[in-house]
Parts: C-alpha cells; structure tokens; sequence
C-alpha cells in the first residue's frame, strides 16, 4: 500500500495525476485508489499539483497503515457468526473510502478494482456501475459500497 502511496505522490509532484485518465488497482494499489477516488473531487489543483494530497489522502492512509486490520478481522473472525470480511469491509469504510459507492466514483479519471472471488477464483472488476466477472456475469449495481468491493 505505500508503496502505491508513494507512486501517486510522485504522479501529483510531476503534475502527472491530474492527466491521467484511469487508474486501475489490486491488492495494496486498491486501498490507495480507494482513498484517491474517494476524495478526488476535493482535490484542490493550482499549477497541475493537488495542493492538498498530503491531507486528503497520504495522512489517513498513513495512519491506516498503523492499524492491524488483519489481526482484528481474523481473531474477531473466530466468533461463531462474525464475518472477517465484514470485519475489513468495516475497517475500510472508518478507515478509507467512507460510505462512498461504486456509483460515486468519479467519471474521470476512470477507477477500476480488481480482486478474486475466493471460493470461486473467478476474477472480478468493480467499477462505477457496478461489478462484472466474464465467467459469472454483471452486477450493475452503483449502489454496491466502495469498501465492499
């Protein structure tokens, strides 16, 4: 994750991020572009850099990076009836996107997430309208939470 943290930073510092006109992520990269997308709108450009990255999106990351997220989940997880994916999906949305939805992900630059199902390993995409997986089909629901997906 800071790795891609650092990434977009340097991006904004070549005045680069703002060009861009998509962003697609996995893994660490999808918590980042999560934040980024989520806040993108407040962004305050002048002169090509977004004069308020470091307060939008590198300080709440960095201090989601202090967090044990996966020991949380899992050892909560061991509760008869607790979810460790609701358990990340609630760490997420405190600590990441809010209560942002797919459906209010900025037009441009385009976000694309991409994950594996775990049972199934079917490839999934999430994206302002909603999710699609080639072998299982489309979920158009821009309704779905950021943090879930």
């Amino acid at each position: 994750m800071l790795f891609h943290l650092g990434a977009v930073v340097r991006l904004n510092e070549l005045r680069l991020l703002r060009e861009l006109d998509e962003f697609a992520a996995v893994s660490g990269g999808a918590i980042v572009a999560g934040r980024l997308a989520s806040v993108w709108a407040r962004l305050q450009f002048r002169f090509g850099v977004a004069t308020n990255l470091w307060e939008l999106l590198a300080a709440p990351l960095l201090d989601f990076a202090g967090r044990r997220v996966d020991v949380r989940a899992a050892t909560r997880a061991l509760v008869p009836g607790v979810s460790a994916a609701a358990q990340v999906e609630a760490a997420f949305r405190s600590g990441v996107v809010g209560s942002t939805t797919l459906g209010a992900l900025p037009e441009r630059p385009a976000f694309r997430f991409l994950a594996v199902h775990l049972a199934s390993g079917a490839p999934w995409v999430f994206d302002r309208t909603g999710a699609q997986s080639p072998p299982i089909g489309r979920l158009a629901d821009p309704r779905l939470p950021l943090a879930r997906a």
